[in-house]
């Protein structure tokens, strides 16, 4: 699995019908990098300069509801696939994010 923290692409296009959530230019340019993984809560670092900065993020496992974009992937997220989304109160900027599970278990931790 390749490190986090690359440029999102244009993720619109890989889906026919439509956008979705986690799509560019939402998250464009968001570096995200998985600090902590226990299985069910990951810590994530988030930075998109000039925009929004979470320095230890807590998400929490879920199953989507909607498409998305995997934020450390790019890969399509369908209803139904198991993920990772914010967990913070209030509700962050980054609510709408996701980082598909199978992909946030298998990046070694920074």
């Amino acid at each position: 699995m390749p490190a986090c923290g690359w440029d999102m692409p244009d993720a619109t296009s890989r889906l026919d019908d439509g956008p979705c959530v986690g799509s560019a230019p939402e998250f464009a340019g968001a570096q995200v990098t998985v600090l902590e993984c226990d299985g069910s809560v990951l810590v994530v670092r988030w930075v998109e300069p000039g925009v929004r900065h979470f320095g230890e993020q807590r998400w929490r496992r879920a199953i989507a509801s909607r498409r998305g974009i995997c934020v450390l992937s790019h890969l399509p997220i369908f209803p139904g696939d198991a993920v990772f989304r914010p967990a913070e109160r209030p509700r962050p900027t980054n609510a709408g994010a996701m980082i598909l599970a199978s992909d946030a278990l298998g990046v070694q931790p920074a």
